[in-house]
């Protein structure tokens, strides 16, 4: 069994017991990684499994699955699911990389520092820096308003200096 067929039936099973929405998807993803690893008896009982599931399914138009891997529907079908739940990288895979590094301190005794830096890429998900909202934008989002913050501060120091 490949890592990608068991990846994706971990997840149908999982969401099978917690009743997530996504079960279907994950049979489909699951079939089509089976046919594609030359295991069409696989591919057809998880076809099935996904019709029990989901009796509209796309799948269920063909008599098989090797129909329906076929149908120029079923590719653009699943290669937008390949997309949108990807099989994560193994931890095998992960990047590793050397860097040799002289440092100043150990130029005249190498026992003193390390010579060179191991990095071990863990967790292989995209770090996205927070974005950076000006005042002005976080201001009139709070207020829903489209004035510039200038005529409000103006507005504002007006009613404060304001006598009643």
């Amino acid at each position: 069994m490949s890592r990608e067929l068991s990846h994706y039936l971990m997840r149908s099973d999982a969401l099978e017991q917690s009743g997530g929405q996504d079960r279907s998807r994950y049979l489909a993803l699951a079939a089509d990684a089976a046919w594609r690893d030359g295991q069409s008896t696989v591919a057809e009982s998880l076809r099935l499994r996904l019709l029990r599931v989901e009796p509209g399914h796309p799948a269920g138009r063909f008599p098989d699955w090797a129909t329906a891997a076929r149908s120029s529907d079923m590719l653009i079908f699943l290669r937008e699911l390949r997309v949108q739940f990807p099989v994560p990288p193994d931890r095998a895979e992960s990047t590793t990389v050397q860097q040799q590094t002289v440092l100043p301190w150990s130029q005249g005794n190498s026992a003193s520092a390390p010579t060179s830096i191991s990095v071990t890429n863990d967790n292989p998900a995209p770090w996205r820096a927070p974005t950076e909202r000006s005042f002005d934008s976080v201001l009139s989002g709070i207020l829903g308003w489209g004035l510039p913050v200038a005529i409000m501060a103006a507005g504002l120091y007006w009613i404060s200096t304001a006598v009643f």
